[in-house]
């Protein structure tokens, strides 16, 4: 899964855990973010489903919005989206500020993570 903008980076750089996310450095480019995934909230307004990693906007929250949950739960055999906390995760995104200044990565595609169930 290329960085769509075929930016080189060194592997150490590219793989980055959830808690070490840091808004400054790791926006706006391709990274494969990792690690286990705390308990999920829905959001109405947006239609999603997020696991913050901090209290903070800076910290770091990944987002998997309700229309991508049917193939996750098909593929990885899953009753309910909620199951993969305490699961390790690899998401690969360009992160983003929300519109609410979040420091958010996104599930665009089922194709785009990894859980490994603990």
């Amino acid at each position: 899964m290329p960085d769509p903008n075929r930016t080189e980076m060194a592997v150490h750089d590219a793989f980055v855990r959830f808690e070490d996310a840091n808004v400054e450095r790791h926006t706006q480019r391709w990274h494969g973010f990792w690690g286990i995934v705390r308990p999920l909230r829905f959001w109405a307004r947006g239609s999603c489903y997020y696991s913050n990693f901090g209290p903070a906007d800076s910290d770091f929250r990944i987002s998997i919005h309700e229309s991508h949950v049917p193939d996750i739960l098909r593929r990885y055999g899953l009753a309910t989206i909620e199951d993969i906390a305490g699961h390790y995760l690899l998401l690969f995104d360009i992160a983003r500020q929300s519109n609410s200044l979040r420091f958010t990565a996104d599930v665009n595609s089922v194709n785009h993570i990894g859980i490994i169930k603990n």
